[in-house]
């Protein structure tokens, strides 16, 4: 598992390591999920990671613009810990 604490640093590290799931947040220093989304969605090498959106933007007009960049799922917080196992073990299949 690796964190990032920003935009930039965690779209170059899911491009070198190339994750089996990326969960990623709207708001980020740096860079916004959205647009580390549609980078990692274009690039051929990171196209096929599963994404999941985890944030505090619960709006329909948020989730709709998140699942336009290419996220799998759209999760608002909060959300239960088991609840997001779940649904990452179910991305992972």
């Amino acid at each position: 598992m690796r964190m990032a604490l920003d935009g930039p640093s965690g779209l170059e590290s899911a491009k070198k390591d190339r994750p089996s799931l990326v969960i990623l947040d709207l708001m980020l220093p740096g860079m916004g999920g959205k647009d580390i989304c549609r980078a990692l969605k274009s690039n051929p090498l990171t196209q096929l990671i599963p994404i999941l959106m985890l944030t505090a933007r619960s709006g329909e007009e948020d989730k709709q613009r998140g699942m336009e960049a290419g996220a799998n799922l759209y999760l608002p917080k909060p959300i239960s810990p088991k609840r997001l196992i779940a649904l990452v073990e179910e991305a992972l299949k």
